[in-house]
């Protein structure tokens, strides 16, 4: 007799304990699993259906200024154009990083994949990510620009 599927949340539950992943329930049976990083701590959310596991992180909230917001949509498009299964995107003000994948093809082995390479992305891009957001970047290209100080 066969065994019915236990429901997505439970199965994501378990597929991160084999993993050796820690989590957190969230609402509505997601996930979170948290990371320190080289420049910050991540904080990676899992939600699972029948069909399809989401796996994202907030890279960093919106910048108000028109400016900084055109500036970091053709960086990240950019990148997306570079990087493979994974994609930036916006949601709710803010910029994630974000994996699609189907369930059928889910297990431990593949979803502690899935968090490892979010977690290279996130981590390799956010420096480039930051300066644009903070205007560090405009700031840098207009530097060679400016009247240097008089030496005193």
């Amino acid at each position: 007799m066969d065994m019915p599927n236990p429901d997505p949340s439970t199965r994501l539950k378990s597929f991160l304990r084999e993993a050796g992943l820690k989590s957190t329930r969230l609402r509505g049976g997601e996930r979170s699993i948290p990371f320190v990083g080289r420049t910050r701590e991540w904080m990676y959310v899992a939600r699972m259906d029948a069909d399809w596991l989401n796996l994202y992180v907030m890279v960093c909230a919106l910048p108000d200024e028109t400016g900084l917001r055109a500036r970091l949509f053709q960086t990240v498009a950019a990148l997306n154009a570079k990087i493979r299964l994974a994609k930036f995107s916006e949601s709710g003000g803010r910029l994630i990083l974000e994996v699609d994948y189907r369930a059928e093809h889910l297990d431990a082995a593949v979803l502690g994949n899935l968090v490892g390479l979010l977690h290279s992305i996130a981590e390799e891009h956010y420096p480039r990510i930051f300066r644009v957001v903070t205007g560090d970047e405009v700031l840098d290209a207009l530097a060679p620009q400016l009247p240097r100080p008089e030496a005193a």
